[in-house]
Parts: C-alpha cells; sequence; structure tokens
C-alpha cells in the first residue's frame, strides 16, 4: 500500500532533513533524528553548529518610517539609490525586507579612500554584488559606482547622470545608514541643482509616518526623496554616547593594513572591544591580515593562561582606549563558533569597527568570535587582496 509522509525540514533553512549523506545540506545524525517526535523543532547539524554556541549574530531591524517609504518606493516602481560605508555594510541588511523586489537601482560604495589603494575597483564591485546577492537582491557592475568620502570637492556627474538615465520619470529614494555618507550626496547634489519644476526644494511630511524628509522635484511629478538614515542598531556606530570611541571609528585616514598572527589556543584581542580566538584546527598558527581605524588597538596573545580572565582583566584595567563603559564581565558579550575549510580568501567582519582576513590553505579550523551583545558579524568571501 502506497504511503505519504511529511517531509521533516531544518527550522532555520528550510532544509529537507536527511541522515544519508554529511557532505549535503540538511543532514542530521541519524540518532538524533530517531530521538525526537515529529513535532519537535529540529536543526540540520550545519545550522545546529552556527547557533550551538550562541544565537545567530544581530540583524538590523529598520523603523516603521524606511519600512513604509521603501514599501512605497517598491510599489510604484521608484529608483532606489543605496549609499554604502565600505569599510562596513555586511550587516545593514533587514532580513524583513522582500528578496530580489529592487527591479531599480544604484549603490554609492562610499569611503574607497580608507581602503587599500591596491585594491582594484573590479575587485570592490564583484564583492559588493556577492554581498548583496548573499541577502537576496540582484546587482550587476553598471549599477555600481565608487567614491571617496564625497567630500567637497567630489564630482558625481556621473552618478546623477545614471540616477536620471535609469529612474525614467520614476521617483528616486536615496537610502543609507547613518555615516555612508548620505548626507554628503546630497550636499554635492544640490550644488549644481537647478529645479525643473514649480515645486520648491523643502522638507515636508511623509504621509504613512510621523518623519519630515527632503523632497527634490526632478520634474513636474517626479522627486527625489532624502529617507531618514538607517538602523545601526547592530554596529559599533550605535554608541554615540561614546565620544572617544567615534572618534576613533570615524576616521577620515586609510585604514592600516596589519599583518599578525594567531596561534592556536591563542588569540587576537581587538582592544577589549572584540576577540577572535583560534579554537581547533589542523595548523599550529595561521596569518592574518587586519583592516581597523589606527587608533584601534591589536595584540595578538600566546596560549600561555586561561584568555577569558586575561580578557577581563585588560578590560577591567581599561589597558587600552578606546573602552566602552557597558563592558565588565565576558556576559557582556556575544560569543559566535565558525567552522572554516577550503582554500579561498576568508574574511570577518564586525558591524561598524573592521575586518580581519586569511586563507586556511584547506586546513580545518574552527575559530570563536566575541563582540559586544547585539553586535552584528559577517564571514565569508574578503573584500580584496
Amino acid at each position: 500500500m502506497s504511503q505519504i509522509e511529511s517531509l521533516r525540514r531544518c527550522y532555520t533553512c528550510g532544509a529537507v532533513l536527511q541522515s544519508q549523506d554529511p557532505t549535503k545540506e540538511g543532514y542530521i545524525a541519524p540518532e538524533t533524528l530517531a530521538a525526537h517526535a515529529e513535532k519537535d523543532v529540529l536543526l540540520c547539524e550545519a545550522c545546529y553548529t552556527r547557533r550551538k554556541f550562541n544565537r545567530l549574530p544581530s540583524s538590523v531591524q529598520h523603523d516603521h518610517t524606511f519600512m513604509t517609504m521603501i514599501g512605497d518606493a517598491l510599489a510604484s516602481g521608484a529608483m532606489i539609490v543605496h549609499i554604502i560605508d565600505l569599510t562596513s555594510f555586511e550587516c545593514s541588511f533587514d532580513p524583513r525586507l522582500p528578496r530580489n523586489a529592487v527591479p531599480n537601482h544604484i549603490v554609492i560604495g562610499n569611503k574607497r579612500d580608507l581602503l587599500p589603494a591596491s585594491w582594484t575597483d573590479e575587485q570592490l564591485k564583484s564583492y559588493i554584488i556577492y554581498v548583496f546577492q548573499k541577502n537576496g537582491i540582484t546587482l550587476k557592475p553598471e549599477e555600481i559606482f565608487l567614491t571617496s568620502l564625497l567630500s567637497s570637492n567630489t564630482d558625481i556627474s556621473e552618478i546623477e547622470n545614471a540616477i536620471e538615465t535609469k529612474r525614467q520619470g520614476h521617483d528616486v529614494y536615496i537610502i543609507g545608514s547613518l555615516g555612508a555618507g548620505k548626507s554628503k550626496f546630497f550636499d554635492a547634489y544640490l550644488r549644481h541643482y537647478k529645479n525643473p519644476s514649480q515645486h520648491p526644494v523643502g522638507v515636508s511630511h511623509y504621509y504613512g509616518t510621523e518623519a519630515n524628509v527632503m523632497k527634490v522635484p526632478l520634474d513636474s511629478t517626479s522627486f527625489l526623496y532624502d529617507v531618514p538614515d538607517l538602523a545601526v542598531s547592530n554596529s559599533f556606530l550605535r554608541y554615540k554616547e561614546d565620544a572617544a570611541l567615534q572618534r576613533a571609528l570615524q576616521t577620515v585616514r586609510p585604514f592600516p593594513v596589519r599583518r599578525t598572527g594567531i596561534v592556536k589556543g591563542g588569540s587576537l584581542f581587538i582592544g577589549t572591544l572584540a576577540r577572535i580566538d583560534y579554537w581547533d584546527g589542523d595548523a599550529l598558527s595561521f596569518p592574518v591580515t587586519a583592516y581597523f581605524p589606527e587608533k584601534i588597538p591589536l595584540k595578538s596573545v600566546l596560549p600561555k593562561r586561561e584568555m577569558n580572565a586575561l580578557f577581563v582583566k585588560y578590560l577591567e584595567k581599561k589597558t587600552w582606549k578606546p573602552t566602552l563603559s557597558c563592558l565588565s564581565s565576558m556576559a557582556d558579550y556575544d560569543g559566535f563558533e565558525l567552522s572554516i575549510e577550503g582554500d579561498e580568501e576568508e574574511e570577518i567582519a564586525i558591524a561598524g569597527l573592521g575586518w580581519i582576513q586569511f586563507r586556511n590553505r584547506g586546513k580545518r579550523m574552527t575559530l570563536r568570535v566575541y563582540v559586544p551583545r547585539g553586535i552584528g558579524i559577517d564571514f565569508g568571501k574578503a573584500k580584496g587582496k
């Protein structure tokens, strides 16, 4: 007699659970599958590994104003201009946004001059495409423009021409996280702006929200909207009250290229703001290249003593500046475990702080990353090399 059974799926990724092939998605140990009832919530081995050490990294949750405005933009076929901070944008995507729902957009990658000059624009555009694709948004190289700090003398004529050509008579919504350079873009845009309509440039209430937004006429029927800054709730930029930290982060100097290594059982202390442990693996050590603002201290620590105790000692003594007053013990940090294999340039990015790059040469490695509670991290392909 034929029989139909419902497939059991991973609660996190939705893959069909299977116990036959550990190399394929949805694998779960047969004894684990057999020990749980049909109604129990189960995770595949891959998702369990990502979550067992702590919950998944924090994602951004944009506010009602942004969600309303972006919904209007998508519904009306408006163009979206997304300004990103090239040094920290990987964790700025809201998972509630519809995937692949932006048919007409361009991305402006700002702060190009803070990255190594040896990295090509093609490499960076490829990286931007990769990150957006991970978050369900398809981009083409011709939809990406790279610029540097959008200072008072920055020429944005190429971007202006692209906006006018691609918007096809529709409205334009400019979005970007705090610190990405959106206000400087507007300054540069308005410097040569000529009003082609009878409507004034001004600030007005946006229907359905409590926000007042800048509205710039593009013709008699369409406008450019300055969307309020996006949330930085999972970034170090959220610590606005800590002036010393913000001065260190908001640098206009290129990120120094600092090469160091992490010994098995040892750690890389990023001041007392974050920490990366080489927990286990095949190699005795591995080299890393660190990219953080010059005022953020780094220290490669050998495994001579218990890392938690040493880290807390530095934390209590406030040995390194800048520090955060909200951090006093390891309980104030989230921890994440990364299982790494393969042979390619990869990086670990910490939202609003910086990133490290490394290549593990086919070795098996397990890293643990500690960041203040609620700070996002991202792991994947490296920006450049």
